[in-house]
């Protein structure tokens, strides 16, 4: 486990492109393909040269960024923020904190956080990013919320009551709110500006 929310499954054996993995109880999600998986079995996964196999807890919502070689090489535009969707009726949160990277300047409370949840019911979705804390300011840009499990495409999202636009994958405006949805993979992904102000996203569920 890397944390409360990641199982990591890395090869072992010399020429292995395959792995059995014992997934605790619970739903979890691959990583790379967001196949759902149910917990308590196991499951056999690829494993090619060039992937370590992981999984995502049901319920977990995981930041991640850019591909840099060394942390301020580049400025995170976009972050991401993937919503592995938790069963009907359950929420769940989690911190998420920022700083400089590369100076001490958080122990003056140079830092970003905000409170990061989402909670599940039958007809929505809500993802919910509290106002920021600390004094530090992350340069402008994008947020990229990426829900998992979705299944079927939405009727409507929402952004703090407003409703948001949809575009076709290629087409995502990253300087202002629009979603689009991926078939394929069941996936809803949300783009808007960062704000430090507290804002909700709402994925309505069709009927």
């Amino acid at each position: 486990m890397f944390g409360d929310d990641v199982l990591v499954a890395p090869v072992l054996q010399e020429g292995m492109n395959h792995r059995s993995v014992s997934l605790p109880p619970g739903h979890w999600y691959d990583y790379w393909t967001d196949s759902a998986a149910a917990g308590g079995t196991w499951v056999n996964v690829a494993a090619p040269i060039d992937r370590i196999p992981f999984f995502v807890r049901s319920g977990a919502i995981l930041p991640t960024r850019q591909t840099v070689q060394f942390s301020t090489q580049a400025p995170i535009d976009p972050l991401t923020l993937s919503v592995y969707c938790a069963e009907p009726g359950k929420t769940d949160s989690t911190m998420y904190y920022e700083d400089d990277g590369h100076t001490f300047d958080y122990s003056k409370g140079a830092y970003f956080k905000r409170r990061l949840a989402q909670s599940v019911t039958s007809s929505q979705v809500t993802f919910s990013a509290s106002s920021g804390d600390g004094s530090y300011v992350p340069p402008s840009r994008s947020v990229q919320i990426r829900f998992v499990g979705i299944g079927k495409e939405p009727g409507a999202v929402m952004l703090n009551g407003t409703e948001v636009h949809q575009v076709k994958g290629s087409q995502i405006a990253k300087k202002g709110p629009s979603w689009s949805y991926d078939g394929k993979m069941g996936r809803v992904t949300v783009w808007l500006p960062e704000t430090r102000e507290r804002y909700d996203v709402v994925l309505e569920r069709s009927r």
